[in-house]
């Protein structure tokens, strides 16, 4: 398996052609204040697994803070991944779009992809607070 896109966005989608539709990638946030939330946000993934890899698998997406603590609640789930009879892999797009993801400290903050349990990939968002005067 291996995470061909792991990425913080405004939106993502998947309309069911094996298209992955990522709007707004960013990696850092000026909050005029703390907490700060953010009304609507995604994670998206692009997974590309083997057709020797075909069959039940879990992942997991962790949320944590400047201290390694849990900012957000985990999000899992099952995937059946079927063998492409045209290719040697399949590609499965995971958009996961959030409301409210908040953040209530400054400093860098990870998000991290785990397929069966091992880390596969992660990112940092580096939460600042804004200066005055400082658009968003």
């Amino acid at each position: 398996m291996n995470a061909e896109i792991f990425t913080l966005c405004d939106y993502a989608a998947d309309y069911g052609q094996g298209k992955l539709n990522v709007i707004g990638t960013f990696d850092q946030i000026n909050a005029p204040a703390l907490p700060f939330s953010l009304p609507q946000c995604a994670v998206a993934a692009r997974l590309r697994i083997g057709n020797h890899e075909a069959g039940k698998h879990r992942f997991e997406i962790r949320f944590l803070d400047s201290d390694g603590e849990s900012f957000q609640n985990s999000i899992s789930g099952d995937l059946d991944v079927k063998p492409n009879l045209h290719a040697d892999y399949t590609s499965i797009n995971i958009p996961i779009n959030i409301a409210g993801l908040t953040f209530k400290k400054a400093g860098k903050h990870g998000i991290e992809l785990y397929w069966e349990g091992e880390f596969v990939s992660g990112l940092t968002l580096n939460v600042h607070m804004q200066a005055a005067g400082q658009a968003r």
